[in-house]
Order: structure tokens, then sequence, then C-alpha cells
């Protein structure tokens, strides 16, 4: 048993997945409307939900959690631009075509099938990034999103160490 207990590391994973969500969405807050969308989309949920709740699990290597969405944003705005006009099916080629491609490149990321999606059904204002959706919030995102669950998982780390050595009586506690 950790030295939380099951219900404190459930209750860290979420409040740290919150605390993530939070500061990516932090600068679409407080920047004017030209760059609200810099760093945050939907897909980027499940992913924090991934890198806290199964932190050593496949999906949540940095290589699956950005390749994943990068490479189904890719996807998924080539596949908006030559089906557009039919968005079931393009919804449909998007996520799995995307599938395939992380499958194919070892950066299998659940949510990076969302990621696909947004470009085909996100409406005129996602359409109208055409490939900078890639760059900006997916890319920026994704590595954002990375770097802040390692930080604020190093600290969950600090307070496990603390929580342990004050179990232990230790000195200074």
């Amino acid at each position: 048993m950790t030295p939380l207990g099951r219900r404190g590391e459930l209750v860290v994973a979420g409040v740290l997945a919150g605390i993530a969500i939070l500061l990516l969405g932090l600068p679409n807050a407080l920047l004017p409307d030209a760059a609200a969308q810099l760093f945050l989309i939907a897909s980027f949920g499940p992913s924090a939900a991934i890198l806290f709740g199964d932190p050593s699990g496949r999906s949540a290597r940095p290589r699956a959690v950005i390749g994943g969405h990068l490479a189904s944003a890719i996807v998924g705005v080539t596949v908006a631009q030559l089906l557009g006009g039919e968005p079931l099916l393009a919804a449909a080629v998007a996520v799995g075509v995307a599938l395939g491609v992380m499958l194919a490149t070892d950066t299998f990321h659940p949510p990076g099938g969302s990621t696909a999606l947004l470009p085909v059904i996100g409406g005129a204002s996602i359409a109208a990034l055409g490939y900078s959706f890639v760059i900006a919030p997916v890319l920026t995102g994704a590595v954002a999103l990375v770097i802040i669950a390692h930080l604020l998982r190093r600290g969950g780390d600090q307070v496990r160490r603390l929580a342990r050595r004050d179990r232990q009586g230790a000195p200074g506690s």
C-alpha cells in the first residue's frame, strides 16, 4: 500500500489531472480571442486521465501522447479537406486511419481518435485553421500536457515521500 492509501492515491490522481487541464486552459482564459485555442482541446481530457490514472501504461508514454495526437491531427485535417462534404464518412475514415497510423508508428494513444474527429466535426472555426490546427492547439497542447504531467507527478511523488516520512515518525516532521 502506498503512503497515502488507495483513496489518497485516487484523490491525488484526480486532483493532478484537474490541475493539468486548468494549466492547459489558463492561456485560453488570459489571451485575446485570436490565440484562444493555444493549448486546450477536448481530447486532452482523456489524455490527462491516462497520464495520471495509468502513468506507467504504454499510452501514457510521451511518444504515445504527443505522437498519437500529432498523427491523428494530421489525418483528421487531411480527411476533413478531402471528404468534408460527407461528414459521417469523413468521421469514420479519420478515426480508422488515425488508429492505423498510431498502431503502425507505435504511438497508440486512444484520445488520438478524438483528435482525428475534431477537424471533421469541429465546425467552421476548426476547419478554418487547416493544418495550423496540427501545430496549435494539438502539438503545443500535447507537449505542454506531457511536461505539466511530468512536473505534477514529480510533485505528487514528493507528497508521497513526505507522507511516508510522517508515517514513519521521522525527525523534523
